[in-house]
């Protein structure tokens, strides 16, 4: 009596069972169907970032926002006349002066105030500025000083967000004091910020015969300038000669803008900076008539930023998600078929659920507790569940610890590739080539054909 021939069924079934052919095929599905929890958890975060920035918003909102600070301009009215032939009219235009000199020291102190559990930088700047306008000189100008309405004349400071400014502004110009009030004469030059009229009418010489105008001499101002904002905090070299140096104890700086600080000395204990630009470093001269130009193109200050963002770190973390799932897998794909073990594609379902949750756990630890401290603790919730499972997948404790270790080793190393923004590329292509070597040299004897 011989052994009867199997079925067509159980042919498919034993297939099914033993193929290796399909079981990548289905450990590859299950990774294109994690891509739906991975993107869910990655729109999360981006959710929770937009929250943090509505908050920061917000509490900005009611302290002070970026503050851009410009000035003093001096501008001064002339009238011309037009004749078209039948009707003479009176043209009122605006000369405009840049200081020759402008020194702004001051210092930039942070605070930090927590809304729920976000945390927002604010800070409050005490500034001192000194300067000098040189004599008005009316021939560059092709300008009569008959021309000009010098009794309504006006220096103008500008800053973006007057609920910021904190105390009155009084400017000493030429030895005398003036108050500043809301509001520029020009919009177009400084949309937001301050202005006081200056009666710049000239003195005369009177002698026996006749007056003559005194002639102009350089004119030195001075003001202090206390306001709040967030975030930045920026200026823009009208002087021929700009200066600009800042304390501060905060110790995360960042300087950007047109001009980087010509030095710039950063610490545990804050930072110091000084900045120096000349005219020739922007395209806008020191005195013009008529047109507008747009100043606000050679700016430069500094950020007073967070250290670490979680939502910015964890974003990119999310974003290995899929290359963590498929070497998880293959490590359990490979010791499947090394050991002869048949492990259930709702396992691996249940295996790289554990995964994607990571990214959860990551955020949610880290709005609390940074996300260095998150990490950690993830990484040890995850590989020992994990590590815990595949225990009873393999029945051995030997291959269910190098599993652990391996997936804490993997996830240390995705670990230094986010902190180390500048060599992640780098250390990233390296390490993908160890990894494909160790997976190469462990799978040399398999015998893939005769294993199906």
């Amino acid at each position: 009596m011989t052994d009867q021939e199997p079925g067509l069924m159980e042919k498919a079934s034993h297939w099914v069972k033993t193929s290796i052919l399909l079981k990548m095929l289905t450990i590859g599905f299950l990774i294109l169907l994690l891509l739906i929890p991975e993107n869910m958890v990655e729109s999360m975060i981006q959710e929770r970032s937009t929250a943090r920035n509505g908050v920061v918003k917000e509490v900005s909102s009611k302290w002070g926002g970026s503050q851009q600070l410009s000035g003093p301009i001096l501008t001064i009215p002339y009238i011309t006349t037009d004749y078209d032939g039948k009707v003479t009219r009176r043209i009122k235009s605006f000369a405009h002066f840049l200081p020759s000199q402008v020194t702004t020291t001051g210092e930039v102190n942070p605070q930090e105030k927590h809304r729920g559990i976000y945390n927002v930088i604010l800070y409050d700047a005490n500034l001192h500025v000194t300067g000098q306008f040189d004599a008005i000189d009316l021939e560059a100008l092709n300008l009569n000083d008959s021309d000009m309405v010098w009794e309504e004349a006006e220096i103008a400071l500008g800053v973006t967000d007057m609920r910021g400014i904190t105390d009155i502004i009084e400017v000493t110009w030429d030895g005398k004091k003036a108050t500043m009030n809301p509001g520029t004469e020009n919009a177009q030059m400084i949309s937001s910020g301050v202005h006081a009229k200056m009666d710049l009418s000239p003195e005369y010489e009177i002698t026996n015969e006749s007056s003559t105008p005194k002639k102009r001499h350089p004119i030195k101002f001075e003001y202090q300038l206390q306001v709040n904002g967030s975030g930045n905090l920026s200026f823009t070299p009208i002087g021929k000669q700009t200066t600009v140096e800042l304390h501060s104890t905060w110790h995360s700086p960042k300087f950007d803008g047109s001009f980087l600080p010509q030095s710039q000395d950063v610490s545990d204990d804050g930072f110091s900076s000084i900045w120096k630009v000349i005219n020739l470093n922007r395209n806008y001269p020191q005195q013009w008539k008529g047109k507008n130009y747009n100043i606000n193109q050679s700016t430069f200050g500094v950020d007073l930023i967070l250290p670490i963002d979680e939502y910015r770190k964890s974003l990119r973390s999310a974003k290995y998600a899929s290359l963590i799932v498929l070497l998880t897998f293959l490590s359990f794909f490979f010791v499947e078929i090394a050991n002869n073990i048949r492990i259930h594609p709702l396992q691996y379902v249940l295996v790289g659920s554990a995964l994607v949750l990571f990214y959860t756990l990551l955020i949610s630890f880290s709005e609390h507790l940074g996300f260095n401290v998150a990490y950690i603790i993830s990484t040890l919730m995850i590989a020992s569940l994990i590590g815990m499972y595949a225990r009873f997948i393999f029945k051995d404790q030997g291959k269910a610890a190098l599993m652990t270790l391996g997936l804490g080793g993997i996830y240390s190393f995705m670990f230094f590739v986010l902190n180390s923004e500048d060599y992640a590329l780098l250390m990233g292509s390296i390490g993908l080539f160890v990894i494909l070597s160790i997976v190469m040299y462990s799978t040399r004897n398999i015998q893939f054909y005769k294993s199906a």
